[in-house]
């Protein structure tokens, strides 16, 4: 599960994460709707075989397709992919001292207000994981206490950060790191494995924050300590839609322009659909009282009854691709992918998209071409 084990080296599987968080937001939200709102969903349903039937049928080409965590750099890359992480790094430690305790302490209204004003400062950082990643790859092992320094690094930033997709990428990391040191899997295979990850996964979603919260900054989270809204706010929003006959049309005038400007501008000039729903339709002022939009009520605007499958079983057809013939960019595309797995399920698709790229994908891929980058003159050739 996540990770494969094989003669020639550790493999990942994007799709299996996809999955693993796919019965954790529809089994919670379809829950919640049948116990707490004693009503069922027919879209959100519709949803859930959509999500089995693409990873059934996907998965045995998507284990084909897997990454292989093994590279062959030369030491001058594996420098400049080092260099490039600190100075990543870099960037967020400046961040805190420059903020200190008023965006520390701060809570997560004012927090994401303050990332949003500072997101090109986190863009390197983010490249700065994918780097790491790429660097535990190393099939020789070369620089070992410095990758364990930047792994620590990324973790202290992490925790303070308080992100789940930084949180994520810090768990990947250390398996795959825990694998590289001791040639031990720490996650189980088959049906043990699910149920592993299930474990794992609806801690993460459910408890994480609110410990990070106490032990941080001191005070309770606002969700409560078993924080179910991350899991469940989709059918709530869902169900919302349903009952007031929202009109998605208005809440999502932009999708066709926001996926647009998403692939040239890390921001967009017109607004994203969960920003106009928590604005104009449930009459919320805060920037960071964004969450849980969800995949599904924006689907449902553009696809009806059984129609609602198809556009999950083909997110999990394009998960089971090989994307590259270069492995080190499959390693970027697969790690990125794995980073926004949960997001499918809990914002608006163009949203999705916009954080692949610029969050993961393009500062990965600037990392890594600035990382094979020769600065030596070379001659040119005499006939």
């Amino acid at each position: 599960m996540i990770f494969h084990r094989e003669n020639e080296g550790l493999r990942l599987i994007p799709i299996d994460l996809l999955g693993v968080a796919a019965i954790a937001y529809m089994v919670s939200g379809l829950l919640y709707g049948y116990y707490v709102l004693n009503i069922t969903h027919h879209l959100a349903v519709w949803s859930s075989i959509g999500c089995l039937i693409g990873w059934c049928m996907f998965r045995r080409n998507a284990l084909k397709n897997s990454i292989l965590l093994v590279s062959f750099l030369k030491t001058s890359v594996i420098q400049r992919l080092i260099l490039l992480s600190l100075v990543g790094i870099s960037g967020m430690v400046i961040f805190f001292i420059y903020f200190g305790s008023n965006y520390l302490l701060s809570d997560k209204v004012l927090r994401s207000e303050t990332i949003n004003q500072t997101f090109f400062i986190r863009i390197p950082f983010y490249a700065s994981i994918l780097c790491a990643f790429v660097l535990f790859t190393d099939k020789e092992c070369r620089y070992r206490k410095t990758k364990s320094l930047i792994f620590y690094l990324i973790l202290i930033i992490s925790l303070l950060e308080m992100n789940r997709e930084l949180l994520l990428a810090v768990g990947l990391l250390y398996v795959f790191k825990h694998y590289q040191l001791y040639h031990r899997l720490l996650i189980p295979s088959g049906f043990i494995g699910l149920i592993t990850i299930l474990v794992v996964l609806i801690f993460f979603l459910v408890l994480i924050k609110p410990i990070l919260y106490l032990t941080i900054l001191g005070t309770s989270y606002d969700g409560g300590f078993l924080n179910f809204g991350e899991t469940i706010n989709w059918y709530k929003w869902l169900d919302y839609s349903a009952e007031n006959n929202i009109d998605l049309t208005v809440v999502q005038r932009n999708d066709g322009w926001y996926s647009l400007f998403s692939l040239i501008l890390p921001y967009s000039p017109v607004e994203s659909a969960s920003s106009i729903w928590f604005r104009e339709i449930l009459g919320n002022t805060d920037i960071g009282r964004t969450f849980g939009y969800s995949g599904v009520l924006w689907l449902s605007h553009y696809f009806s009854g059984a129609m609602i499958c198809l556009p999950w079983i083909l997110i999990f057809y394009f998960y089971s691709l090989r994307w590259c013939q270069s492995n080190i960019v499959n390693i970027i595309i697969g790690f990125g992918l794995c980073l926004i797995s949960f997001r499918f399920f809990r914002s608006e698709w163009p949203l999705v998209l916009k954080t692949y790229l610029w969050t993961f994908l393009y500062p990965g891929l600037v990392y890594y071409t600035l990382s094979r980058l020769s600065f030596r003159k070379t001659l040119k050739n005499e006939y």
